[in-house]
């Protein structure tokens, strides 16, 4: 059962999405089997008899979800601030906090209502809208949201639709508000978890809004995985998970499908296979490199939640290798953390009113320190912005990692082995929002050259970064060779042809003599030293992440 709340006919601030959004929430979780209970410019009054009853009809059901948008303001109470959402009777533009408590539901009570009622809750929050003819502030951190109350009821989770301390998009009149729409599309995706439902709507939020709002889950005590909709198809994956007959698409399987009657034996699979060291299959890709798996799109639809189908319109979708080191500080000491990049092929605008063209997407998940990234590379048509291409960079950390988030980032580099020191692209980075940057490349023609032979030649791409705390780290990614096609594929694209090679050796710029892109002397900012034969190496790095030559 569900009770989707919009309130919107606020007479000092309306908002112009609430009830549109509470229709299309209200259809996605009808379509997926919810009964649900719309109530639409909601006084406070009527918000507290519909909470009473709606907890009532619910009593003893398995799942029971509240929806709420409209405005939503941190207040003191009980010594403390406390989130209050608002009936439409409130004036929301007061200073008075006695008035915004009594004209306001606390959320901690739905939280109590809902948890007494049914065995779990899902709570999900599309409040502090941005209007700007509210101005009041509530220790310091204007309308938005503080930390929820986790003493009160249990199985619960709770999605937030801005991160504590910041304000939310109300989004274009009649279009509905970001949140909105990517929770509607994405919680009714069959086999996710409720959890990764909300991460990637998170996902589309913060690239919608360029960073400026990032969708939070403010508490998560379920007591296990929770998937709303049944994924029908375990048996057909299983059997693709056979087919490819590596560790990783065992574990890709387990990770999709966690409550599969066929869970058991892919984790008895894994482990085998993860042991014996198990990485080629007659689905793979002859070509494939050693560490990496080639899958047939349709087989990675099924092991692959987190790439959207459309999104990868390329033959084929590469698994590679990736890596985080952390340097040594101190008091702790260096560490190398595998992973794994998905690269595909999107189709996005370049800017500037342009329709969607290829563009490269990397999806990078470094499991043992639950870091996720996702790279972007596409062009930029933009003519008011100097720069040839783009890369951005979308970090997710989890809560209390212990670098606090990737609070920067240094010069992207792009190199041929893991080892080997990077060659960096010429560009300007540039922090946008938390865990969200942007990689500016120079428009001069010479550099156009040069920094698309480096995405074209080199196999490997660093990424140095810096943590809250201060802490430097190096995630690096290998492109590997149906990687290297659809790069190769998107800059072709992109050029038309191959002649940027051609104009880069008209203008001049010398080979670093193995056939690659110009030489360079500077690096990613991580130290280096010089070899014997004058090539600069990672010793002097690997030297401070892990005290050895």
């Amino acid at each position: 059962m569900a009770l989707v709340v919009g309130n919107a006919a606020y007479e000092q601030a309306p908002l112009s999405n609430p009830l549109h959004d509470s229709q299309l929430v209200a259809r996605a979780l009808n379509t997926i089997g919810f009964k649900v209970t719309v109530v639409e410019n909601a006084t406070i009054d009527r918000l507290e008899a519909e909470l009473k009853q709606f907890s009532d009809l619910a009593r003893g059901a398995d799942i029971a979800l509240f929806y709420y948008a409209g405005h939503g303001f941190a207040v003191s109470d009980r010594g403390g601030p406390r989130n209050f959402l608002m009936g439409v009777d409130a004036d929301v533009t007061s200073t008075s906090e006695r008035s915004l408590r009594h004209y306001g539901l606390p959320l901690d009570d739905v939280i109590a209502a809902f948890s007494e009622a049914v065995k779990t809750t899902l709570i999900f929050v599309d409040a502090c809208r941005n209007d700007p003819s509210i101005t009041r502030a509530v220790g310091g951190s204007g309308r938005s949201a503080v930390a929820i109350d986790r003493s009160v009821g249990e199985n619960v989770l709770v999605g937030l639709s801005t991160r504590l301390g910041d304000v939310a998009a109300d989004g274009e009149p009649g279009k509905g508000s970001p949140f909105a729409r990517a929770f509607s599309d994405n919680i009714v995706k069959a086999g996710l978890r409720v959890d990764d439902a909300f991460r990637e709507a998170r996902l589309a939020v913060t690239a919608e809004t360029n960073g400026s709002q990032r969708p939070e889950i403010g508490r998560d005590d379920l007591s296990k995985p929770l998937v709303l909709v049944p994924q029908e198809e375990d048996s057909a994956a299983y059997d693709q998970a056979v087919a490819v007959g590596t560790c990783g698409a065992y574990q890709a399987f387990g990770r999709r499908y966690p409550n599969s009657y066929f869970v058991d034996l892919a984790k008895e699979r894994a482990i085998q296979l993860c042991a014996d060291g198990a990485v080629a299959s007659s689905a793979a890709t002859p070509t494939a490199p050693k560490g990496s798996e080639a899958i047939e799109p349709d087989v990675m639809l099924a092991l692959a939640p987190d790439i959207n189908k459309n999104d990868r319109p390329s033959p084929i979708v590469v698994r590679g290798r990736a890596i985080m080191y952390e340097e040594r500080t101190n008091s702790v000491d260096g560490t190398a953390t595998p992973g794994a990049a998905i690269w595909s092929e999107i189709q996005e605008s370049p800017g500037g009113d342009n329709p969607p063209e290829p563009a490269i997407r990397a999806e990078v998940t470094i499991p043992g320190k639950d870091v996720q990234l996702r790279l972007t590379i596409k062009r930029n048509a933009d003519k008011t912005l100097p720069t040839s291409h783009i890369i951005e960079m979308m970090f997710i950390t989890p809560d209390g990692f212990a670098g606090g988030g990737i609070d920067n980032i240094l010069r992207i580099a792009m190199k041929n082995a893991e080892q080997e020191a990077g060659q960096p692209l010429v560009g300007i980075p540039a922090k946008i929002a938390d865990g969200f940057f942007l990689v500016a490349l120079n428009d001069n023609e010479a550099e156009i050259d040069a920094n698309m032979a480096l995405l074209r030649d080199r196999s490997w791409i660093d990424i140095p970064v810096v943590y809250n705390t201060g802490r430097r780290a190096l995630i690096t990614i290998e492109k590997g060779t149906a990687g290297s096609e659809i790069v190769t594929a998107a800059l072709d694209r992109w050029n038309g042809s191959a002649e940027s090679l051609v104009r880069l050796k008209n203008a001049g710029v010398t080979s670093n003599g193995n056939g690659g892109p110009p030489t360079s002397s500077e690096n990613t900012g991580a130290p280096t030293s010089t070899n014997s034969a004058g090539n600069p190496s990672n010793d002097s790095f690997l030297e401070m992440l892990f005290g050895q030559q």
